[in-house]
């Protein structure tokens, strides 16, 4: 299915014109890296999808994050295919661009950052009864991961085309990235786009010679950890076993003779993109609350070595 212009689709849905042009600039920025095979189940979901305004949360209620799913600020829900935005936020962003004198200020503000994250959900959902948005094909399994690679896509692209950094999800965001760095990006679109869930992400690290059990367990303590320690982080060995688990994952795929030539970039990203230390401050969290952080950047660095003498074996 071809794209359909914004122009188009507000005759079939005036709803889409409920905060101006906003709207437009947010279905072309997904439209603009979204694959072709989103395009239809995007299209169709736009057509109906409902957009309401609450008209009685405060500005300061809009931020209070104590109940996630009150729709405060905004936030989409696949199964009724609607959007609830935050009246008075909205108002309260567009009278401060108006003060500046720079309407434009509007669509660098944080909301257009909060809307473009939710669109990303409306292109990755199929709505009705049964709940299945992004990698979740439930309500509970694979959510951290979904909220990560969305966050991933919204912000890349909102950093930089708009120069507004911020995330909800921070962590996530560098898992979402280290999957995609293993299985590639057309597998990771393809199911998160078409809501095939994690068996083919599983089927393909499987092909490296990575354990089910391995794979099971890593799944597993995202799920646990995003459910119940990320909003709020206590004391917890979590993040320690999920590195782990990449780091398995990082072994196995760089001394597999099909990844030989790409050893080097393999190992300077996946070090960039492992959750240290410094990430974890950068995030605003306390490292010292993570145990086994530091033993598994300790195998990291055994792993890179390894890689090292593979690299220097190609070189030979």
């Amino acid at each position: 299915m071809e794209k359909i212009s914004y122009e188009e689709l507000v005759k079939i849905n005036p709803k889409l014109k409920i905060i101006n042009d906003m709207v437009k600039h947010i279905i072309d920025d997904v439209y603009s890296v979204i694959p072709d095979s989103a395009y239809e189940n995007f299209i169709n979901n736009l057509k109906t999808l409902d957009l309401v305004f609450d008209e009685h949360k405060s500005h300061e209620e809009a931020y209070d994050f104590s109940d996630a799913y009150d729709g405060f600020n905004p936030r989409y829900d696949p199964v009724s295919n609607r959007i609830v935005l935050c009246k008075p936020l909205l108002k309260q962003y567009y009278r401060e661009s108006v003060k500046t004198g720079n309407p434009i200020d509007y669509y660098y503000s944080s909301i257009y950052s909060d809307l473009l994250h939710e669109f990303f959900h409306v292109a990755s959902s199929k709505y009705g009864e049964d709940y299945k948005s992004g990698f979740c094909i439930n309500q509970i399994d694979n959510m951290g991961i979904t909220e990560g690679y969305t966050d991933y896509y919204s912000n890349s692209l909102f950093n930089d085309k708009y120069k507004y950094s911020g995330s909800g999800y921070k962590e996530f965001i560098n898992y979402a990235k280290l999957l995609r760095l293993f299985v590639g990006k057309d597998l990771m679109d393809d199911c998160y786009f078409n809501n095939k869930g994690i068996q083919p992400i599983i089927d393909k690290l499987e092909s490296y010679g990575i354990s089910n059990n391995i794979l099971n367990n890593l799944f597993f303590t995202l799920d646990v950890y995003f459910s119940k320690e990320y909003k709020e982080p206590v004391e917890n060995d979590k993040i320690g076993y999920i590195n782990h688990y990449f780091n398995i994952i990082l072994k196995a795929v760089i001394t597999n003779p099909e990844n030989k030539e790409h050893v080097r970039d393999i190992l300077q990203e996946y070090e960039s993109t492992i959750v240290t230390g410094s990430v974890l401050e950068s995030y605003n969290r306390d490292p010292k609350l993570f145990l086994l952080l530091n033993e598994s950047i300790s195998e990291f660095e055994e792993i890179k070595e390894l890689g090292r003498k593979v690299i220097h074996d190609e070189s030979r």
